[in-house]
């Protein structure tokens, strides 16, 4: 099983990012994926100055945060965000409800920094992006001595046709769709 949040360690290193801090605009887990990646993590707004970044993840607070994001950029267009899982939207507990994800929040930041001449380019990692695909892959070359060659002999298995089946078939790999979750019959 490879979460959405494996891939940032591979981004981290290719940026050159290590030991940077970076603003977390959710949580990140216990230990976080930021410090595992390499990063120094921080929630304390008082810091968003010295950070080089924000990583934006599922469980935001919905008002105050847009507004860090937006200030932060106009400020500094140079800014990292990063958004491990870009989903629009997922299940919630209860039966047939959903939640908004961080991908509406990055498109409306988008758009409205844009009115104020500034192109923020945010970094997805998650599906339907090829970074979670391209880490599992190597990951499951390195770790098990594999040799995949062919993507397709390898079976991406989700329960969303917007990013589990759209990252599977765009990173080359065979798919199944399955009816629970986001996606019913």
């Amino acid at each position: 099983v490879v979460s959405c949040s494996d891939a940032i360690r591979d981004f981290i290193r290719s940026e050159g990012l290590e030991g940077t801090l970076f603003f977390h605009a959710g949580y990140l887990g216990n230990p976080s994926y930021g410090e595992l990646a390499g990063l120094e993590m921080t929630d304390d707004p008082g810091r968003i100055p010295e950070c080089r970044g924000f990583i934006l993840t599922d469980f935001i607070d919905r008002q105050a945060v847009p507004d860090l994001l937006f200030n932060s950029f106009i400020k500094d267009p140079s800014l990292y965000l990063i958004v491990p899982n870009p989903d629009s939207y997922w299940p919630m507990a209860e039966e047939g409800a959903l939640m908004l994800g961080p991908a509406p929040v990055v498109k409306m930041l988008q758009k409205v920094l844009k009115e104020k001449g500034i192109a923020m380019k945010p970094h997805f990692l998650g599906k339907p992006h090829h970074g979670v695909f391209d880490y599992a892959l190597g990951a499951a070359e390195s770790h098990y001595g594999l040799k995949l060659g062919d993507r397709r002999r390898v079976l991406m298995i989700g329960d969303s046709v917007h990013s589990d089946i759209r990252g599977g078939n765009r990173a080359g790999l065979s798919t199944a769709l399955l009816l629970t979750g986001v996606t019913h019959e």
